[in-house]
């Protein structure tokens, strides 16, 4: 429930509004949101500063796997 409040739902929405199909589809679709939205942050700290910390290629396959 907190995870479709973060993105804007009321709980009242979700407890009396949305069936148990779409209040899995919507948290999919958020958690999947919030992974692509991680994945791009962490290729822009990676930019920052120039992949001196473990190689572009770990981290490309890290945020690959994360937009899944």
């Amino acid at each position: 429930m907190q995870v479709l409040i973060d993105h804007g739902h009321t709980k009242e929405s979700v407890l009396n509004d949305y069936t148990s199909e779409e209040i899995r589809i919507l948290y999919e679709k958020c958690v999947k949101g919030d992974t692509r939205r991680d994945a791009n942050f962490i290729e822009n700290v990676m930019a920052g500063i120039g992949g001196a910390f473990g190689g572009g290629k770990e981290i490309k396959k890290l945020t690959d796997k994360m937009r899944e």
